[in-house]
């Protein structure tokens, strides 16, 4: 018996020990040693995991009953933004990591290094995947040689320490694409047998990540290519498994299938803009060249690989068993056909236009296990070749200095991978000149260099952190999962130097795409506590600032129209307004400027800017049009920008024949602060005032109008002061039946009375015009249903048959809008 797979083998084995025992992110365990520092993204994938592991072995053997299921995948601890089987191997790791090596000391939540183990693994089993198949198509040499170049590959070695889904979905990618092209031969027609297991493996694909989306239109242009219509059978049982597997894997689609299935392939596209840093340009991730994708390809490959993967693309079509100068077999060539659509689709699609592209390489990850095959058939065609020309140890000393290469890269720039550039670009240095981005998010932050900070900071010191890129960057994660859960004495909070004077200590990782330019370069007698440097470029620091105010970013535009000077106002910093709670955080969703779309084409607005009561400034656009209809005050939802809504604003403007004043909260847009409710409702209150005197009519002559959060805050304002009309979109009856729904373990933090929209309606006794899609996941339409039956007359309520929180409204709501508006008494 061949026992060609034991090279591939020991390869997988040594790697998976070299990843699995450098993943700790926060001295969990004193067997693991430091990994890169924690990214954003990780916790949630491990606090999911560990809810499904935790919920399975809660239940036991009753988890198969469809009750148990329901309440699990059901319940709003569940978050379905990425189907189950990645993170179920990484809630499995996590809880075998503290159930053999122990529970950490600190706040019992998960531990992240544990979780970290299951990509590591994963990573393994590619490698050996890899080799072995390629051990079957070309020899044991290339196979080793297809393994170990997959190992060097620095961004893949890097993404493999993250509990992330990217390596996972790798693996499954991959594995489809080896089997089919395995199994698949042009010469016979594909078994029932063989079209069943590829379905199997491509339904196990889905259920990773949504980037197995890349496989189905391959697989069926290759099968029909080659095959026919013998293909069409074997494809469509294929099709079927793959359907079957998907669904029954995912209990969450059982509950309701056609809706959950439209709400999780919206979600790839229906989501928040991130921001990339391409060539020195800040881009939004639509918004990026469609060369983006190949150059990142060619700047993150080790050269000597990338060299010899071409040459592998070029010569793998040769029949490895017969004399060199034979045509290429029909099997190796329809193999070749696949694997390069495997390589080379993903990285193509994500060159056409509009198609969202952010973070190096992430989105297309699954490319680079595909062209460790080519690397293998490359590196052993250039053996061979220098071989003949040369003499073996000639040979083996060029490919050995190839592979030596990017070990050494790998060893230099531990742990920061994900800031790797190829020589192609003159290393890490080179890119920062030629204006890439330089780290992820936060995998800069070393454990090494949190010890530093933990040990630096005096006794109860604020520390300011940038850049904050989710609401619960701070207390959630960075707090419970880094050095600094030992420090509960230090407050933590996000850099913002337009709100904050006594900014002394700072954590910053120089994510370019999320800049703050008053600390690149920080401001003058700033001192260096502690940093991560890689090739020379500086990727983390920890500052002490001087004593002297910092000067904020310029974002604010000019003020317009201002406040008059009697406006009673205090310091925006000190307010109470603008210290948030926890229930806050996980309820704002702020996009800052640059953020969005700040000159549309198609929209005639004018930019102002106001004051509130406690004296922050507040920006907005004001958009008038001829013989309005009606003056109306427009509050948006918790997430994006007032940018974001310039469809809807044409709409005002040209179809329903309104003045409109938009606004952008604290912390949103170019409003400066940041987000807590009570400061909402000041910026709102401010919003109307300004509007009315800019109008010149009383604000009870206003049309209030807000969809779901902004709902919450109209409704605050008409039972203060009753306007000329209400309209509510997606509202819910109080901040507090969200929050049981949503975060039903932090419920209790939210007082009864606050946004309580179902008691404050009560006191408005006006036209009311109320709207709810009836399959609203976000806020469920009973709680609007709630809010609605509460008002007063008169009323009026629009269901959006079938539609969830962020879809569109329907046409009969428009023509009900434009009555209302018709219909209002002056």
């Amino acid at each position: 018996m061949s026992r060609d797979w034991l090279g591939p083998l020991a390869i997988a084995v040594v790697v998976l020990l070299a990843v699995g025992l450098q993943v700790d992110v926060a001295d969990d365990s004193a067997l693991i040693f430091d990994g890169p520092g924690l990214t954003l993204d990780e916790g949630f994938n491990v606090e999911v995991g560990v809810y499904l592991v935790q919920s399975s072995l809660q239940y036991g053997v009753a988890l198969v009953d469809p009750a148990s299921l329901k309440e699990i995948f059901g319940d709003p601890s569940y978050n379905p933004d990425h189907p189950p089987l990645g993170r179920w191997a990484i809630g499995i790791t996590e809880q075998l990591g503290r159930t053999i090596l122990g529970q950490r000391p600190g706040p019992p939540m998960y531990v992240i290094t544990y979780g970290r183990l299951a990509p590591a693994l994963a990573f393994a089993v590619n490698i050996f995947l890899v080799g072995w198949f390629v051990t079957k198509w070309n020899g044991q040499r290339a196979g080793c040689f297809a393994a170990l170049a997959l190992a060097l590959m620095p961004r893949a070695f890097g993404h493999a320490h993250f509990a992330s889904l990217e390596t996972f979905m790798g693996l499954t990618y991959s594995t489809v694409l080896l089997v089919a092209a395995d199994l698949w031969k042009p010469s016979t027609t594909p078994t029932w047998r063989s079209s069943a297991l590829i379905g199997l493996l491509l339904g196990l694909a889905f259920l990773t990540k949504i980037q197995a989306i890349f496989l189905p239109p391959m697989l069926l242009l290759w099968g029909l290519w080659n095959w026919r219509q013998k293909a069409i059978g074997p494809l469509l049982l294929m099709g079927t498994v793959t359907a079957v597997v998907f669904f029954v894997g995912w209990p969450w689609l059982w509950l309701d299938p056609a809706h959950h299935l439209r709400e999780y392939f919206a979600r790839t596209t229906e989501r928040q803009v991130v921001y990339c840093h391409y060539l020195g340009q800040h881009l939004a991730d639509r918004d990026v060249p469609w060369h983006y994708s190949t150059v990142m390809f060619l700047w993150t490959m080790p050269i000597t690989l990338l060299g010899a993967g071409l040459l592998g693309c070029a010569g793998f079509r040769i029949d490895q068993t017969t004399d060199s100068q034979t045509p290429p077999t029909l099997t190796t060539a329809s193999r070749w056909q696949l694997l390069m659509m495997g390589w080379l689709g993903p990285i193509i699609f994500f060159a056409l236009p509009g198609i969202a592209l952010y973070d190096g390489i992430r989105l297309f990850l699954v490319s680079l296990p595909v062209f460790a095959v080519f690397c293998g058939c490359g590196l052993d065609q250039l053996l061979e070749i220098t071989t003949r020309r040369w003499s073996p140890k000639a040979a083996r000393a060029l490919i050995g200095a190839a592979l030596a290469i990017p070990l050494i890269q790998i060893f230099l720039l531990a742990p920061c991978w994900l800031s790797y550039y190829s020589e192609a670009t003159g290393g890490l240095g080179g890119a920062n000149r030629l204006g890439a981005e330089l780290s992820y998010w936060g995998d800069s932050q070393t454990p090494q260099f949190m010890r530093a900070v933990v040990e630096q900071l005096p006794e109860g010191a604020t520390l300011d952190v940038a850049p904050v890129l989710h609401p619960a960057q701070l207390e959630f994660f960075v707090r419970n999962q880094t050095q600094l859960r030992t420090r509960p004495d230090v407050k933590l909070r996000g850099y913002d130097p337009s709100l904050h004077s006594d900014i002394r200590y700072v954590l910053t990782f120089r994510r370019r795409a999320d800049p703050w330019k008053s600390l690149d370069p920080p401001p003058p007698g700033t001192k260096t506590l502690a940093q991560v440097t890689r090739e020379g470029v500086l990727l983390a620091a920890f500052y002490e600032l001087p004593e002297t105010r910092i000067e904020p970013d310029e974002v604010t535009p000019p003020a317009v129209n201002e406040e008059p000077e009697s406006t009673p106002t205090q310091n925006p910093e000190t307010s109470e307004a603008a210290l948030p709670t926890i229930d806050e955080l996980l309820l704002f969703f702020p996009s800052k400027y640059p953020a969005g779309n700040w000159k549309p084409a198609n929209l005639s607005y004018e930019d102002v800017s106001f004051k509130a009561e406690d004296g922050a400034s507040i920006h907005g656009w004001y958009c008038s049009c001829d013989n309005p209809r009606a003056t109306l005050l427009y509050a948006h939802g918790n997430g994006g920008n007032l940018t974001h809504r310039t469809p809807l604003l044409e709409y005002f403007t040209k179809h329903l024949r309104v003045n409109v004043l938009i606004f952008d909260y604290r912390g949103y847009g170019r409003s400066e602060g940041v987000p807590t409710v009570e400061g909402a409702l000041q910026d709102a209150r401010a919003a109307r005032t300004f509007l009315a005197r800019r109008e010149g009519i009383p604000e009870t002559d206003i049309v209030l109008m807000g969809r779901s959060l902004g709902g919450a805050i109209a409704v605050q304002l008409a039972a203060e002061n009753a306007p000329r009309g209400l309209i509510l979109e997606s509202t819910f009856s109080s901040l507090k039946d969200v929050a049981t729904i949503h975060y039903p373990k932090l419920a209790w933090l939210v007082p009864p009375d606050k946004l309580n929209s179902a008691m404050r309606i009560t006191q408005y006794h006006g036209p009311l015009l109320q709207s709810h899609g009836d399959a609203d996941s976000v806020i469920p339409f009973a709680s609007g249903k709630k809010l609605f039956d509460d008002a007063d007359h008169p009323k009026q309520f629009v269901t959006i048959p079938g539609a969830d929180h962020n879809d569109t409204q329907s046409a009969e709501y428009y023509q009900q809008l434009e009555q209302f508006i018709e219909s209002l008494p002056y």
